[in-house]
């Protein structure tokens, strides 16, 4: 059975799901899912979870990401992008000089309100449901972390594209219209490539043909990474090879069942654990008495 991760580019015009569902016929193999769900209207880097990995779905969706965006001045769209009904909107002269001001503004921790035709859920239904139908509904907005903005290309006023370091949870399309705002005008986003998930990057996916070739070929352990790949980030601790038992099994972990030392890591730390060099899941510091892991995710050995 296939375990890991696999570097998916994206098409646009695809959901997510539909990324799975095509991986799960290529692999055949049901156990396929998504470190993140990526809008159809975008492209770009998408983490395909195959085999047991898919358990580490939940633990693998908190990371930064990073975006290359198109924007237009001059439009205003419920969906702050281009995929729904514009009005034009007048656009002041600005420069390049009052562009960078602007976005610098939006670099560290902001708040955002995302967009009508998105995902979130409000009292259990997903705002976007709420807009077809023409509903009224409070849009909640949310803490999120801009890491960077860097212009790529303008043509100003007219357009301009940039990439965005940003936090899990971020809406380019939200910051895109708030930068719009804050020029006088309005925009809405064009284009959407993901760049960064995470460790992956656009520079090692490949497409889904690529990869229905690769396993055509034999040769589909080219592509997919190991399930640990992802968790670079977090602590690792290596179990002693006698308690190897204690861990499989689940039980919490004492001093003498790991080699390697957890002083300096705090409470409530999520950390991979390791068993004679090999992943077999995760686990979580504890601050219980004589307790100081305790495995909350087991991949192998079950």
């Amino acid at each position: 059975m296939l375990n890991g991760v696999i570097c998916i580019n994206k098409e646009q015009d695809m959901t997510s799901h539909d990324v799975c569902f095509k991986v799960r016929k290529i692999l055949g193999t049901k156990k396929v899912g998504h470190s993140g769900t990526l809008d159809p209207m975008a492209e770009g880097v998408m983490g395909v979870l195959v085999g047991r990995s898919t358990k580490l779905s939940s633990y693998i969706t908190s990371f930064d990401k990073e975006y290359i965006a198109g924007i237009k001045f001059g439009k205003d769209s419920d969906s702050y992008d281009i995929w729904t009904d514009m009005k034009d909107v007048p656009i002041p002269d600005f420069t390049k000089k009052d562009f960078k001001k602007v976005i610098n503004r939006f670099v560290g921790d902001i708040t955002q309100t995302p967009p009508i035709y998105s995902a979130i859920k409000v009292k259990g239904k997903p705002l976007y449901k709420y807009a077809l139908k023409g509903e009224e509904v409070e849009i909640p907005s949310r803490e999120v972390c801009i890491d960077s903005i860097e212009i790529i290309e303008t043509n100003l006023p007219y357009s301009a594209k940039i990439k965005v370091s940003c936090s899990k949870g971020t809406y380019i399309r939200s910051l895109i219209h708030d930068i719009g705002v804050s020029l006088g005008t309005s925009a809405v986003m064009n284009s959407l490539v993901r760049t960064k998930n995470g460790v992956l990057n656009i520079e090692d996916s490949i497409t889904l043909s690529n990869l229905e070739d690769k396993v055509k070929s034999g040769r589909v352990d080219e592509v997919i990474k190991r399930d640990d790949y992802f968790l670079t980030d977090i602590h690792r601790v290596d179990v002693n090879p006698s308690s190897g038992k204690i861990l499989l099994n689940g039980n919490g972990l004492i001093k003498k069942n790991l080699i390697t030392p957890t002083d300096d890591i705090k409470p409530g730390t999520t950390v991979r654990l390791y068993l004679e060099d090999k992943f077999i899941g995760l686990g979580k510091k504890t601050d219980e008495e004589g307790i100081l892991i305790r495995p909350i995710k087991i991949l192998y050995g079950e």
